[in-house]
């Protein structure tokens, strides 16, 4: 798994609120957007943090987690 990848599962699992045992299957697949989106919302403020104060390098990986968070 590349670093992207476990970056984006690694705060979609932070995002996500609850157990999965505590929700049926239509309750955990609704967390799991939800989770998503939380953690589009937090690397889109990374990315917007810095945006010209950072090097190619890191934009490039953190934009990188935000394509991964999809594939979740």
């Amino acid at each position: 798994m590349n670093k992207a990848k476990e970056k984006a599962n690694e705060l979609g699992n932070k995002f996500y609120q609850g157990i999965v045992f505590d929700y049926d299957k239509q309750g955990h697949l609704a967390e799991i957007v939800k989770a998503k989106d939380r953690t589009k919302i937090c690397v889109q403020a990374i990315l917007d943090a810095i945006q010209g104060k950072s090097s190619n390098e890191d934009w490039k990986f953190w934009n990188d987690v935000m394509s991964e968070i999809d594939g979740l």
